[in-house]
């Protein structure tokens, strides 16, 4: 039997809006200091081209939990993923040369075919408590590797559900 739970629809969370607003005036101020400097019209439209494409794929960006499944969406179309159809989901430890520690990332595993990445870090922590208890309700367990990066984002979601405005989550 499902546990109920509530469904939800998350756009892009607030410090990555952040982050790319500072990024937006950095690159706005720098081509408006050339555009008053030079009187040069080109590359202050390629950065506003440019920056009008970033808003807009964050815009674009969006999640969405229901009982049957979840769905993600982006520039790039959308996936949609039924409960029934997940035999298991996992935190994974991906490394790089810049990011030598390695870098969590959530996976889910379909009954068929690869494991898929979800990007929940794009989305506020209550989207991930959300897809998580949407996940154990469904039965399906979340694999946690014993690797730091996926040890932490792991404690950072459980440590959101344990809050209080997300008991309601539950």
């Amino acid at each position: 039997m499902v546990k109920p739970y509530r469904s939800g629809s998350f756009r892009a969370g607030r410090h990555l809006l952040v982050v790319v607003g500072l990024f937006t005036l950095f690159f706005l101020g720098l081509t408006l200091a050339v555009f008053l400097k030079t009187g040069t019209w080109g590359p202050l439209l390629v950065v506003l081209v440019v920056l009008a494409g970033l808003w807009g794929l964050l815009g674009s960006l969006r999640l969405d939990i229901s009982p049957s499944g979840f769905a993600t969406h982006g520039w790039l179309g959308s996936r949609h993923f039924a409960f029934a159809q997940i035999r298991g989901a996992c935190i994974d430890v991906e490394y790089g040369t810049k990011a030598p520690q390695g870098v969590a990332v959530f996976r889910v595993q379909p009954r068929q075919g690869p494991s898929v990445k979800v990007g929940v870090r794009v989305f506020p922590v209550e989207a991930a408590v959300l897809l998580l208890t949407a996940l154990e309700a469904h039965g399906i367990a979340l694999d946690v590797p014993d690797e730091w990066a996926a040890r932490r984002m792991h404690q950072q979601i459980r440590d959101a559900q344990a809050r209080p405005s997300a008991r309601a989550v539950r």
